[in-house]
């Protein structure tokens, strides 16, 4: 809303944001974020799903339910920009509509798995239906110019800080 339509921003705004699908993040990070009432936006890898040390289809149901976001993160986590056209449709594609499936309501949101992105891969992300797009390029500044181009700070393997930085 605020890229797009104007819409004023908290003092200090945050975004929060996980991807994968990892199950430590149902574990550790869900009841850290309800703790403190912050939302966060969690990016699916649906191939992931169910397999050891990977969310299930419930959790991802009970992390949605609780409020937070749910985005795309393709079907597999490939380098896109190494994808076939045909493979580059059906991870971004089918990985949305296997998250629209399962939870019943549509999505938004989609981060680039490594980061990796081109003309091209922007460029099928926005015809899967996507609104904006999350690099792992740094930066704090936005603009409602490159949706598909959003950045961001990365934080890794680093749950114990993250109680740290939301209850400050």
């Amino acid at each position: 809303n605020f890229l797009e339509k104007g819409t004023a921003l908290p003092d200090n705004p945050v975004i929060i944001t996980f991807d994968d699908g990892w199950a430590s993040q149902y574990s550790y990070a869900l009841p850290i974020l309800k703790k403190y009432g912050f939302i966060a936006a969690f990016f699916i890898t649906t191939d992931g799903i169910g397999q050891k040390d990977f969310l299930s289809w419930e959790q991802v149901k009970k992390i949605f339910d609780a409020g937070m976001e749910i985005g795309g993160h393709t079907k597999s986590h490939p380098f896109l920009t190494d994808s076939t056209d045909e493979d580059l449709i059906k991870e971004v594609s089918d990985g949305k509509k296997i998250i629209e499936d399962n939870l019943g309501q549509s999505i938004y949101a989609f981060a680039y798995p490594f980061g990796d992105y081109d003309e091209r891969v922007i460029a099928a992300t926005d015809k899967a239906g996507y609104k904006i797009a999350r690099t792992t390029d740094v930066g704090a500044e936005q603009s409602s110019k490159e949706l598909f181009l959003l950045r961001g700070n990365l934080i890794f393997n680093n749950m114990d800080g993250l109680e740290k930085a939301v209850g400050n």
